[in-house]
């Protein structure tokens, strides 16, 4: 094999182009377009940049930090001195020519030993060409292909394609509980880590102590959508001390928005701790233009088999290397170290002659790979089969600490809220028989118990809010409302559709008498109606959907008008954001209306993008709007649909009744 490709320039790419030049292979090409751009956060063992230095017989430049990116700049230097073509392009399908002969399947096929020999008296004939053509139309002819995309896998998943079937198999490796990642590497002052570290609540066994974790855990659950009543697994680490850079790394809720980004870290922080820790965002890079500050990924390892595709006559030998060969889980800080090894392996299964790589002992290096793969996998089960039993045990232990919480607390609304997450373990407990109650019919009468406690507990959170927000008591009334809501939705939405639907109307009373005072709450009163009612397929539904959008749109125009003033970024953010909403209108209000609201949007972002103050003709627009909403018979799909509660007098009257 002459022509070698490697696609992806990370840590293993370069690795391996750098084994096969001091090899004395002589063509090696790697295609990434990222390739000599290192900007990627996280740090590694010590021991990784030791072992390469001792492999390589060659410094590897690094800080105290162990920064990846450092491993990564060091390895593409020696890459280019060892004379590594990179081409900083995207990686694309295969093509074929019939123009020589570079690439013969046969050819390839005899250089497999052990595994291959079958192949060797079959009728061989000459296959064409194999190239591959990068971002910008050029072809680089090649012989073998290496797979060094990560979990992406491009190639393997290219193969697959072409081949209209699975060559290669993607298979899970075991069921990580929470997928759902996020690494964010900030700024935090000494003070705060102390903070931090000082005045972690160890001790839930004291009232006071019980009462904060509760409440912090429970403001998880209903805040961000937090699914357990375990903590979030959290590593927190000393990235630069002299500039106070920290890199923190948590797992999160399935559907964790970009905007809750800092609040999820914040929220969490206070769980540990039990009292506030204040960090800030690194600035943007000055020298590279993607450098990640916050960055949401997915952790569910998966493995590709078989080891080696030996090519056919329009795909070459394709093999995938590095975490596109077997997915790493970044806490147990083992997945470049197990990608070196593996590396390694492949090397030493190689036997070469004048510059080409002239046989691949596949015995070897199989049993080579999975010696390191078999512990690699077995870690990784090991780690979830732990997080999975945590998970269970947790609901015992915060059952205790709840209660301890709910007998500590003197507000009503804590009570509440102590409450019901007190059912809702108590629920999962009798469902998974963990409430050491081995009788069926008494689990299953005891499971009846507690949701009819639950539904009592709803009433009185929908009860709660209702009269807070009568008395202009907007954020706790809004909670109160947004518990009535998850209990009603997670455990009786076919049963008590009429309560979502009214609880529904109550946020769009709210949106529609407080858009303009208080725009950021109608937000999110809007936002929290339009998440219950898209799952009810009811007519009531879809009217109130149409409503709550249309007043969700006019609280967003009053809130990029707050904005502009101060940061007309985030300004014009706010006000584009609208514009999906607005599309979704259409022909479903009337056509009044909507021209209203799209002449509002182009005002709006007219004065924000010529960094004009907003005048006050635009408040006029959007107060216009306001007061013409209620007027609007669009939004009433018929004559005989009764008014909903709103900012009259009268309408007070109907929201008391309700």
């Amino acid at each position: 094999m002459k022509n070698i490709l490697i696609v992806g320039a990370g840590p293993t790419g370069l690795y391996l182009a750098i084994r096969l030049k001091k090899l004395g292979i002589k063509n090696v090409t790697i295609i990434d377009p990222g390739a000599g751009i290192y900007t990627r956060p996280g740090s590694l063992n010590e021991q990784v940049f030791e072992q390469i230095e001792v492999t390589l017989e060659t410094n590897i430049k690094r800080s105290s930090a162990l920064h990846i990116k450092e491993l990564e700049r060091s390895l593409y230097e020696i890459a280019e001195s060892l004379g590594v073509i990179f081409q900083k392009k995207a990686f694309e399908p295969f093509v074929t020519t019939n123009d020589g002969l570079i690439g013969d399947t046969t050819k390839n096929k005899d250089i497999l030993d052990e595994k291959s020999t079958s192949n060797k008296n079959e009728k061989e004939e000459k296959s064409p060409l194999k190239k591959v053509i990068t971002g910008n139309n050029e072809i680089i002819p090649f012989d073998i292909i290496f797979d060094a995309t990560g979990s992406n896998r491009t190639v393997i998943k290219n193969v697959n394609e072409s081949t209209k079937q699975n060559v290669f198999e993607i298979k899970q490796i075991a069921n990580n509980p929470i997928k759902t990642h996020f690494a964010a590497h900030v700024r935090m002052e000494q003070k705060d880590r102390e903070i931090f570290s000082a005045s972690s609540l160890n001790d839930l066994e004291t009232p006071e102590n019980a009462l904060k974790h509760a409440l912090a855990l429970e403001n998880l659950r209903s805040e961000f959508g937090w699914p357990e009543f375990a903590e979030p697994n959290f590593i927190m680490m000393d990235v630069n001390i002299g500039k106070n850079k920290i890199s923190i790394y948590l797992e999160t809720p399935p559907e964790l928005n970009s905007d809750k980004y800092e609040d999820w870290i914040k929220a969490v922080l206070h769980l540990k701790s039990g009292q506030d820790v204040s960090f800030e965002q690194l600035s943007p890079s000055k020298k590279y233009t993607k450098k990640p500050r916050f960055n949401p990924f997915i952790v569910n390892p998966q493995v590709v088999n078989p080891i080696i595709f030996p090519g056919n006559s329009t795909i070459p030998t394709v093999l995938p290397i590095g975490d596109a060969q077997i997915d790493p889980d970044y806490r147990l800080g083992i997945g470049v170290i197990s990608g070196i090894d593996r590396i390694d392996a492949f090397i030493n299964s190689l036997t070469s002659k004048d510059g080409e790589i002239i046989n691949i002992n596949l015995k070897q290096y199989e049993e080579s790979l999975n010696n390191i793969m078999d512990k690699q996998k077995k870690n990784i089960t090991d780690l979830y089969t732990e997080r999975n039993q945590q998970l269970k045990d947790a609901l015992s232990k915060e059952l205790t600490i709840y209660k301890l919480a709910e007998i500590t607390s003197k507000d009503d609304i804590e009570k509440l809220i102590i409450k019901k997450g007190i059912l809702e373990i108590s629920y999962q407990l009798a469902l998974t028989g963990k409430n050491q109650n081995n009788n069926e019919e008494k689990e299953s009468k005891e499971t009846k118990n507690i949701t009819e406690e639950l539904f009592k507990t709803a009433i009185k959170c929908q009860e709660a809010g209702n009269k807070l927000f009568l008395q202009n008591n907007f954020d706790v009334g809004n909670k109160c409302l947004d518990m009535a809501l998850k209990i009603y939705s997670k455990y009786f939405q076919n049963e008590y559709k009429d309560q979502i639907i009214n609880i529904a109307k109550i946020y769009l009373y709210f949106v529609e008498k407080n858009a303009k005072i208080n725009p950021a709450a109608s937000v999110k009163s809007a936002d929290s109606g339009l998440t219950i009612l898209k799952d009810l397929k009811i007519e009531d539904a879809k009217k109130l959907i149409n409503e709550l959008s249309y007043h969700k749109c006019v609280a967003l125009f009053y809130k990029a008008t707050n904005e502009s003033s101060v940061n007309k970024i985030q300004a014009g953010v706010t006000l584009d954001s609208t514009r999906s909403l607005i599309n979704a209108l259409k022909g479903n209000i009337k056509d009044e209306a909507y021209q209203q609201l799209n002449d509002t949007f182009s005002s709006l972002m007219k004065k924000i993008t010529e960094d004009e103050k907003l005048s006050s003709s635009n408040n006029s627009l959007l107060k216009k709007i306001a007061e013409k909403s209620e007027e609007n018979k669009d939004l009433k799909e018929n004559k005989n649909t009764k008014k909903d509660p709103g900012a009259t007098g009268k309408k007070k009257q109907n929201l008391n009744k309700k």
